[in-house]
């Protein structure tokens, strides 16, 4: 059989020659859990333990992590620190007196830090750690959780009561949703839609300003804290109050089980999906050959003969 490789047939060979090393990292299904001592556990899709002691960071309570997959800790200190996933390096990403500061990232890889010492004020910080804007946001009492939609938009949620804050443009946002009990924590799913944790174990779903009873966990002597969405839609809560000790997993509307025994958990956050080119195989090998077999023809007017 003989046939002429075409311009697209090898600009698709050759495309496919330069993915042919890449496989993901991480496909968005690692959890990392803050358990007691400020300890960063890692746990894959079935809630077994991968690294029991990531690192330690001295009152770490909340987590976030950047488009790189570098993790981020917010701690009690005020300070916040950035933490190598695969090291477990810690360092200083910048020393403040944010108050058990709370953390997300915006498209552009921005930190949004919230202060949960009522002083109720948003600081944004730079990828590098420099300050862009102190007072991005003030009056917001006791932030617990902070979350971005797809349009950029950022949503608050308040200790100190049941508002849900959406957060438009610097220093203008306004009161988005209630919902009864104070404020724990906040999360979209990739289809847009918000969910919101409270203190006292309840779930919302919150739509167009709208809260929504999606799931309770009190019935469990559960309380609710960080919020977390896997790649599937599936929602991941931390419950370290009372005498539960438990990342609870919940799959649809009052669908929900207890997902791994953590103690005392407190920030929840999925590692990004990202990818990289290993070392050279047989595969990368191969396909570097095909390449070089498919240009060379091209530029000769050649036939291939495969038999």
């Amino acid at each position: 059989m003989r046939f002429f490789m075409k311009p697209s047939g090898l600009a698709i060979l050759t495309l496919l020659c330069m993915l042919a090393g890449t496989v993901p990292l991480a496909r968005g299904d690692f959890l990392f859990v803050i358990s007691s001592g400020g300890v960063i556990e890692e746990l894959d899709s079935s809630g077994t333990v991968i690294k029991s002691d990531i690192a330690t960071v001295s009152g770490a309570e909340s987590l976030a992590f950047n488009a790189n997959g570098n993790l981020f800790v917010g701690s009690s200190s005020g300070n916040i620190y950035e933490v190598s996933p695969s090291s477990g390096k810690v360092t200083t990403f910048i020393s403040g007196s944010f108050g058990s500061p709370v953390l997300a990232f915006n498209a552009n890889g921005d930190l949004f830090v919230g202060a949960s010492n009522n002083t109720g004020t948003i600081e944004e910080l730079s990828s590098q750690g420099s300050v862009i804007n102190s007072s991005f946001a003030t009056g917001l009492g006791a932030i617990t959780a902070l979350a971005f939609n797809a349009n950029g938009d950022l949503f608050v949620a308040n200790g100190d009561n049941s508002n849900i804050y959406e957060v438009t443009a610097a220093k203008t946002y306004t009161t988005y949703a209630s919902a009864s009990g104070l404020g724990a924590g906040l999360a979209f799913n990739a289809s847009g839609d918000l969910f919101y944790a409270t203190y006292e174990g309840n779930i919302y779903s919150v739509t167009a300003g709208s809260a929504t009873s999606f799931a309770s966990l009190n019935s469990n002597t559960a309380a609710g804290d960080a919020l977390a969405v896997n790649s599937s839609g599936d929602l991941f809560v931390s419950s370290g109050g009372g005498s539960s000790q438990y990342v609870y997993e919940v799959t649809a509307k009052n669908t929900f089980s207890k997902f791994a025994s953590v103690s005392g958990p407190a920030g929840l956050a999925f590692q990004p999906a990202i990818a990289f080119v290993p070392a050279p195989s047989s595969l990368t090998l191969l396909s570097l050959g095909l390449c070089g077999l498919a240009g060379y023809t091209w530029r000769g007017r050649r036939y291939l003969s495969f038999p």
